[in-house]
């Protein structure tokens, strides 16, 4: 049976999923609206502007003046605080090389030199006390920095992503290095932490520090999950004899008294360790994100492993628990994607969530005892594990045990029967739950791409909403008819009411499906198909949004749903008109002018390319009306729309980069921030704008420019876009009408021939007095134009086709009329020319020196030319072949 095209699903994640629209706004309401360390870094000119001021107020008795690269701060007590980018002298931020804070300034306002990333020198001086949040964030130039010994606070990402500073000394009054406050410093290579108390987890998170010393004074590490945060280099951590609470051994970090394991350093060498006998519990994260060690040995006293303790230790191939194990937390081991088996002692008490999430070499677990508590998705992820034994003995407990039946785990507890894990590498097609089960608990049939159909009897009363995450290969779902919760039909499951789709199967091939009268949603596990493209709901559907179908190209619905309207496989809002949702699989879409409000992630997907506006269309983009999971748009604002955007209206998810081709009229511009993409670091930054002018779309075949000029200017950009559009229509041409009926037309392939930078065609008439005196004796006092397109002087196999004003001699008959190429002072080709309405019209497949008008023999040979066709460029090119070079170049 033919499978879908795509994989569709959640990934390799544990946790419930959101749909990217409500992550998205999730993750901008941190980054914007809570000022968070998602920043937007911009630089727009604006030559039409007023100039930035360079003096004023910052703060109740300071002032700032600005001077020749130099930001100067002075006064007494405190700067005032400010949001990021509205600093008074933000919009010098480009130009800032130095600041300097005079003696008697007591503090540095959050953001105050925010974004400087030219800042090469900054002067703190002593009776500055506190440094806010994120004061001096990306300031990149920033190699050095000398902190003053009054200084007793400094705010979280208060020195982030200074990526040029090397080193950095704390002053001793300092007791707190505070989160994230030089994370993503990637030169600091050195810190003295002088007397600091505490430090938080992700102080120096990103940074090239390989060797960390902590001070005597230190007391606590604030750790939530990783101690020094993700992308870590240290090697060793070193502490003091005289510390009281800390201790290190070999460059490993521990309690005072060695009984709790803090960190082993995420860039020790090494492929195997052995843990002090003293250790009694390892801590958050103390291994996470080593991908060195091969084995690692747990001592007899080990109790406890606490959350995410190993963590993408991608090369752990081994781990054996003592018999003193007990708990082993959230994550412990999740994605140690080498570690093949396991055997669980039965000491353990406790496995809490996800602990071996994601180890996708693990084939066999074996478990001892009776394991009391066990949390969701232990072994979810595990798309190897093909058997699990459990050799307790069930008498031991009354109440709560594990058993196993053919490899499939499950649990007993207070007569709830669970299906815990149906291992994910068995390889059979068909499933049918055992009778007597009353639940599937979270991830029991996950990540199994072998399975097809599964079959649930009457006593199932429970599945969670995660059961069947990225079950890529079920086609099929069938409830046993007398089961009291849930049924079926064709292989999708519902609630016993039908009246919610509870899973339609991931690996179910149809292209279309028709929700059943009297569904009014999708919960649960929801709709994931990569297979639909239409999908047709009934009037009772309240929600119809599809976000994980990524072909999907068409919702339908009825005429008489009293919500929805539905056009072109869209769907609108019967009251407003505006638009409720774009299926994902749909390449290009025109907003209707009848849309008066686009508000909040109306395009979602990776397949959007092309959104059009249309003339008569008024509205407001708002903060990510556009979301696209993809790092290019081709965006078109016809003339006659009044389109307005606002702050990240347009949003891309491209770590990479991305770039919105804009087909706009001539003068439009997007506002600051308002198209981005969320890069690095989930940082937020200004995406590339390419502008074409909107006279350059095709309509009707051809691309038709106006100028009211002699001359018409193509950016490289805009020629790009051309050709683009010649590719994909054959039959395209190009007419530019210049200033005095002057037009120039360009067949399909003279349009492919063009080159890829800037052209400026030209037609100017040449004054005498710039013409050569053989060339003014040649023409006498007819007129010479000179042509130009750029460099693009040959267009192959191509024709262009030009039509200038010429007055008819008295007494010359137009159908003798002809346009000749002159080389060598003689005529070297003859072209067939029309005339009508006072305008010549002649085709060429290059440009060269042409003369309109008629030869004359019967004068002895002379030559007549009434009008001259001059390209300038051309004759240069002419002239390397032996042609006739009589033209001047035109002043400048």
């Amino acid at each position: 049976m033919s499978k879908c095209p795509v994989k569709v699903g959640r990934g390799l994640h544990a946790s419930r999923k959101l749909s990217p629209k409500v992550c998205l706004a999730a993750a901008l309401i941190i980054a914007v609206l809570a000022a968070s360390c998602f920043v937007l870094f911009s630089d727009t000119d604006d030559s039409s502007a007023d100039p930035p001021a360079t003096s004023g107020s910052c703060g109740t008795n300071a002032t700032w003046s600005y001077a020749d690269g130099t930001l100067t701060i002075s006064g007494t007590g405190t700067m005032s605080d400010y949001n990021a980018r509205s600093a008074p002298w933000y919009p010098l931020n480009q130009e800032i090389t130095t600041v300097v804070i005079e003696s008697g300034i007591t503090s540095i306002g959050k953001y105050s030199f925010f974004d400087l990333p030219n800042l090469t020198s900054v002067t703190i001086p002593e009776g500055v006390m506190l440094i806010e949040y994120e004061s001096f964030y990306n300031c990149k130039s920033l190699a050095t920095l000398t902190l003053p010994d009054s200084l007793v606070t400094i705010n979280a990402y208060a020195f982030q992503n200074c990526s040029s500073l090397t080193s950095v000394t704390i002053p001793d009054n300092v007791e707190v290095l505070t989160y994230g406050v030089f994370s993503l410093c990637s030169s600091l290579q050195t810190i003295d932490l002088g007397s600091i108390v505490s430090m938080q987890g992700n102080a120096i998170e990103g940074t090239a520090i390989t060797v960390l010393n902590i001070p005597d004074s230190m007391t606590d590490l604030s750790v939530s999950d990783r101690p020094f945060g993700r992308d870590s280099r240290l090697t060793a951590v070193n502490v003091g004899p005289d510390n009281g609470n800390l201790s290190s051994e070999d460059g490993v970090l521990f309690n005072k008294d060695k009984t709790a394991l803090i960190f082993y350093p995420t860039a020790k060498s090494g492929t195997s360790y052995t843990i002090p006998a003293s250790v009694t519990s390892i801590r958050n994260g103390a291994f996470a994100d080593n991908a060195s060690l091969q084995s690692v040995t747990l001592p007899d006293s080990l109790v406890l492993i606490s959350r995410i303790a190993f963590e993408e230790c991608t090369s752990l191939s081994s781990i054996e628990f003592p018999d003193t194990l007990q708990q082993i937390y959230g994550s412990a081991f999740r994605e140690c994607t080498s570690l093949s088996s396991l055997e669980i002692p039965s000491s353990v008490i406790n496995i809490d969530d996800y602990a071996f999430f994601g180890c996708t070499a693990l084939t066999t677990v074996q478990i001892h005892g009776l394991v009391r508590g066990e949390g969701q998705g232990v072994f979810k992820g595990c798309s190897s594990l093909t058997s699990i034994t459990v050799d307790a003995d069930p008498g031991a407990s009354t109440d709560y045990w594990y058993t196993t039946e053919d490899g499939v785990l499950f649990r007993f507890y207070n007569d709830v029967r669970t299906l815990i894990a149906y291992p994910a590498g068995k390889t059979a097609d068909s499933y049918s739950v055992p009778d007597g089960i009353s639940a599937i608990g979270n991830g029991a049939l996950a990540y199994n791409s072998h399975l097809n159909s599964l079959s649930i009897p009457d006593s199932v009363t429970s599945i969670d909403d995660y059961a069947f995450d990225e079950s890529v290969g079920l086609e099929s779902v069938t409830v046993s008819p007398n089961n009291g919760s849930f049924a079926s039909e064709d292989g999708v499951l519902y609630n016993k009411g039908k009246t919610q789709i509870l899973l339609y199967p991931v690996g179910k091939t149809d292209t279309t499906f028709v929700i059943p009268d009297g569904v009014t949603a999708v919960s649960g596990m929801g709709l994931y198909s990569a297979c639909l493209t239409s999908i047709t709901v009934p009037d009772s559907f309240t929600s119809p949004r599809f976000y994980y179908c990524p072909n999907l190209v068409a919702v339908n619905g009825n005429a008489t749903n009293p919500t929805y309207s539905f056009a072109d496989g869209c769907v609108y809002l019967t009251e407003t008109g505006n638009i409720y949702h774009i299926p994902v699989g749909i390449t290009s879409y025109t907003v209707p002018s009848t849309v008066t409000a686009f508000n909040g992630e109306e395009i979602i997907g990776e397949k959007m390319a092309e959104v059009r506006f249309v003339s008569g269309t008024t509205l407001n983009v708002s903060m990510t009306g556009f979301f696209l999971i993809r790092s290019d748009l081709t965006l078109i604002i016809e003339d006659g729309a009044n389109i307005t955007f606002g702050q990240y209206a347009i949003v891309f998810e491209s770590a990479e980069g991305a770039t919105l081709m804009a087909v706009v009229p001539k003068g439009f511009a997007f506002p600051e921030d308002s198209v981005v993409f969320i890069g690095a670091n989930e940082t937020i930054f200004p995406a590339t704008i390419k502008y074409i002018d909107s006279s350059l779309e095709p309509s009707e075949g051809k691309i038709d420019v106006e100028s009211d000029t002699d001359s018409e200017e193509l950016s490289a950009d805009s020629i790009a876009f051309i050709k683009e559009q010649a590719e994909e229509d054959p039959n395209l041409v190009m007419d530019i009408t210049l200033s005095g009926g002057i037009t120039a037309s360009f067949d399909n392939k003279a349009i492919k021939s063009l080159g890829s930078g800037a052209a400026t065609l030209t037609v100017t008439q040449v004054a005498a007095t710039d013409l050569d005196q053989a060339v003014k004796d040649l023409v006498g006092d007819n007129p010479v134009f000179e042509i130009s397109f750029g460099n693009n002087t040959n267009f192959g196999e191509g024709k262009a086709t030009f039509t200038v004003p010429y007055v008819l001699p008295e007494g010359k008959s137009a159908s003798d009329l002809k346009v000749y190429c002159i080389k060598d002072g003689k005529v070297a080709e003859t072209i067939d020319c029309t005339y009508a309405d006072g305008k010549a019209t002649f085709s060429t497949g290059h440009l060269s020196t042409y003369s309109v008008g008629f030869i004359d023999t019967g004068n002895g040979g002379g030559t007549e030319f009434p009008i001259w066709i001059v390209a300038a460029i051309a004759v240069v090119a002419i002239a390397g072949i032996g042609g006739a070079v009589f033209l001047k170049k035109r002043k400048a």
